[in-house]
């Protein structure tokens, strides 16, 4: 087997498989004493590592199947190249209805940064990639489909071209959120008609590039759901809005095979002793606890794992509360490889919080300063949304994570 396309120091994740089941993955070019057969190989993604964000490949095997006669060799030769939209964060920019990506060796220090690229993608809110790198959001308007797929490889190309149109079936406004569950299915969030759509894996290979309506199978009555995220268990979790302000509430796996429309499993009420917090956009970090994002109160919350729990309703004061700058614009989150977190910020800005900075309670009155504050250099950029990377780091409950 002989592998190119990798820097040094990434190694290749090669699957063989051939007769009497046998399997093995290669991790380098070597040569494999095997019987003689007919063998199958699929060169799986790999990454690098880095602090931030990694760098993921693709690759592919020729020839495969391939075969291997008694007393020959057979050479493999297993070809990769770098994944677009990997080693960059991404941002929805809601002033134009555009994605803009920063390159990872843009971001270890704060300053203002031009996008590259700078993608009109009809949409800019729940930014969620798939296991491929392919980025789905939204769409901007009540006149687009519900929802765009851009793949990796024209996201970052001159003119972004989405091979997936969606709408819902029955669904005439705009939806709220997204998230793919560990089964590659892609949950909806609309607040419109109080209701959690999930279409299917299938679904959305099937779609093909024209504009298609889809109908859910399973769908939950929610009241008022934000955003989505699902936490290793494979169970959801919504931030409820409106009437229900400072309520995060969790539907447990085995209740996500059917349409569903009565109480949630398990409902944390969060305060800050004093009064309610509410609940927006949520984010698991490697540990299992929850992040919860507190707009009005321009403010991040965590639930533990033994917080997270159980059964019924609780209500509880979390013992960490991040407040930052009165100005601060909570509109996502997303975190890296060191544990740092991402957070849109005030008006043209981006931030990274330190994983330092993720601890204790502080006051409205001293709010934390993020490590690192980016301004959008880009012209017309007002706020950003939705941060996004791909791949997700291996130890968060993200369907586009790699090993």
């Amino acid at each position: 087997m002989e592998v190119s396309g990798l820097p040094e120091g990434v190694l290749a994740r090669v699957q063989v498989t051939g007769p009497g089941g046998y399997s093995r993955t290669l991790t380098a070019g070597q040569t494999l004493a095997v019987e003689a057969g007919i063998y199958t190989l699929r060169a799986e993604k790999t990454a690098d590592t880095h602090p931030l964000i990694r760098q993921a490949y693709r690759g592919g095997a020729s020839p495969s199947p391939t075969c291997v006669r008694p007393g020959e060799t057979t050479s493999v030769a297993v070809a990769y190249a770098p994944i677009p939209t990997s080693g960059r964060l991404w941002l929805g920019d809601d002033s134009a209805d555009r994605t803009l990506g920063f390159a990872r060796g843009n971001l270890a220090a704060g300053g203002t940064l031009n996008p590259d690229p700078s993608a009109p993608t009809r949409g800019s809110e729940g930014l969620a990639f798939d296991q491929e790198g392919n980025l789905w959001v939204l769409g901007g308007t009540t006149a687009d489909p519900h929802l765009y797929r851009y793949p990796a490889e024209t996201l970052t190309g001159p003119s972004p071209t989405p091979d997936r149109r969606i709408d819902l079936q029955g669904l005439t406004c705009l939806p709220s959120g997204l998230a793919f569950d560990p089964e590659g299915n892609l949950w909806v969030a609309a607040t419109c008609t109080d209701r959690v759509y999930r279409l299917t894996r299938e679904q959305l290979a099937g779609a093909g590039s024209g504009r298609t309506t889809l109908s859910a199978g399973v769908i939950l009555q929610v009241d008022n759901p934000q955003h989505l995220a699902f936490d290793a268990g494979g169970n959801l979790w919504l931030g409820r809005g409106g009437s229900s302000d400072g309520t995060t509430v969790r539907y447990d796996r085995a209740r996500l095979e059917a349409s569903y429309s009565g109480p949630p499993d398990r409902e944390l009420i969060a305060s800050d002793g004093v009064s309610r917090l509410d609940a927006y956009r949520l984010a698991f970090d490697a540990g299992g606890n929850l992040w919860v994002m507190a707009f009005g109160d321009n403010a991040l919350y965590r639930f533990t794992p033994a917080e997270l729990a159980g059964t019924g309703s609780t209500s509880l004061t979390p013992s960490v509360r991040v407040y930052l700058n009165v100005g601060a614009l909570l509109y996502g989150m997303a975190f890296d490889e060191g544990g740092g977190l991402w957070v849109t910020y005030t008006a043209d800005r981006f931030a990274r919080l330190a994983p330092g900075q993720l601890s204790g309670v502080n006051s409205p009155g001293s709010p934390v300063i993020p490590e690192r504050v980016f301004t959008v250099g880009t012209s017309g950029t007002q706020y950003t949304r939705f941060p996004a990377l791909y791949p997700a780091p291996a130890g968060l409950p993200l369907y586009h994570r790699l090993p």
